[in-house]
């Protein structure tokens, strides 16, 4: 309710919610106090909107009766429309095992791709954000991309300058992407993915029974059957 209601000590507000699918209108009532006067005045209506689908509209108004008055005053109403917002399609890592849902450091050298599905349904001009946050430092790695023409309505992948160094076997990874949509303000956030960082530890290297392994040569007289490649128990 704005400061220029000039709200007086005594007064009583009442602010109502219409809702266009039962009709019903839910109110909050308050006398207001001295502290208060003069001032914009704000207060909480419990209605939730349940029920109301995409497009309905919410009519909202107050009443005002001022002290040692018995003369209902109703404001102008304003009308706002119901927009419900379907959540985002989740994105998935270009290099990782997504079966297991786990991601090895050594796969993403230059970077963790992003891939957004063609489900988020892509406009030219649309600004895409997508979003890697690690579990150890907490730190968010971020790379952002306008929307072309020839990319809107495919599925696209952003390259995220996050190769996980420093991460450790277990640790999670976090994914997700934010979208304004073109023309628009509000940033939207898909549903998250998490990766566990699997570290693939090297194998041992093999030797070669035939061999010299103090001066790491071979003598082709003593493999006239073959070379022996042993593989070390460290191969597990």
């Amino acid at each position: 309710i704005p400061a220029a209601a000039e709200l007086s000590a005594g007064d009583t507000v009442t602010a109502s919610v219409q809702t266009e699918t039962d009709g019903i209108k839910t109110t909050a009532d308050h006398t207001v106090t001295a502290a208060e006067a003069g001032k914009a005045l704000s207060l909480v209506v419990k209605e939730t909107l349940a029920g109301e689908a995409d497009g309905d509209t919410v009519t909202v108004w107050y009443t005002l009766i001022r002290s040692g008055s018995s003369t209902a005053l109703d404001s102008d109403t304003v009308a706002y429309t119901v927009s419900v917002v379907a959540s985002l399609p989740a994105p998935a890592v270009a290099e990782a095992d997504s079966s297991a849902m786990t991601v090895d450091p050594a796969a993403v050298t230059a970077g963790i791709t992003v891939k957004i599905p063609a489900a988020a349904e892509l406009s030219a001009g649309d600004t895409v954000t997508a979003s890697v946050q690690t579990e150890t430092d907490g730190i968010k790695t971020t790379a952002d991309h306008t929307v072309t023409a020839a990319e809107a309505g495919k599925a696209l992948s952003l390259v995220v300058k996050e190769t996980l160094a420093g991460e450790a076997d277990g640790d999670a990874v976090t994914v997700w992407y934010t979208l304004i949509r073109s023309g628009g303000s509000t940033a939207l956030d898909s549903d998250t993915v998490a990766y566990t960082v699997s570290v693939v530890a090297s194998l041992p290297a093999p030797t070669v029974a035939e061999a010299d392994s103090t001066a790491m040569t071979v003598d082709p007289a003593a493999v006239t059957a073959g070379i022996t490649v042993k593989i070390p128990a460290a191969a597990e």
